[in-house]
């Protein structure tokens, strides 16, 4: 990220907080963003496992957590500002 700031690299993959201090000190632009642009926001960057038994004993709790899940990574991917704002707030970041 420093190379970046001081123009000795052209480009960098970043991870969040990255872009966002790069953002905040209007470093750069993003060049692909895989929350949005196809095809890469068509696919999951992450994965869910659950142990067999537990699913086959509670079916109920593992769809419910399942869905809660993917609506706090479609909050994030929607509203990324809000978001962090909130992890901030909450102490996480």
């Amino acid at each position: 990220m420093q190379l970046l700031e001081k123009g000795k690299v052209d480009a960098f993959m970043a991870f969040p907080p990255e872009p966002q201090v790069l953002r905040a000190k209007r470093v750069g632009h993003v060049i692909v963003n895989t929350a949005i642009d196809a095809p890469w926001s068509q696919y999951y960057c992450c994965m869910l496992t659950a142990h067999r038994d537990f699913v086959e004993k509670y079916p109920v709790a593992t769809k419910r957590a399942a869905r809660a899940i993917l609506k706090a990574a479609d909050l994030c991917a929607q509203q990324p500002e809000r978001m962090a704002r909130l992890l901030v707030r909450k102490g996480f970041s």
